[in-house]
């Protein structure tokens, strides 16, 4: 998956500089198994509304690893 975040459209004196910290909250439908994923830097020009898995771009630096998915049971 593929993620892009604009800093276009920040308040005006504050720049992607001066932001120190930021949480993404990913929810899913189901999760079978405990899992994990990394999150990368991709260095070079995408379209996210083009992007497939024959064009993707290549990924650079790893930013953080081995974030874990946890399964979750959720009683109704």
């Amino acid at each position: 998956m593929f993620l892009r975040i604009d800093l276009s459209s920040l308040p005006a004196g504050v720049t992607s500089a001066s932001i120190s910290k930021a949480t993404l909250k990913v929810y899913v439908g189901s999760v079978l198994a405990v899992g994990s994923f990394n999150v990368n830097r991709v260095p070079s020009a995408w379209n996210e509304r083009a992007v497939t898995s024959a064009n993707a771009p290549p990924i650079g630096s790893t930013i953080l690893s081995g974030v874990t998915v946890y399964v979750q049971y959720v009683m109704q």
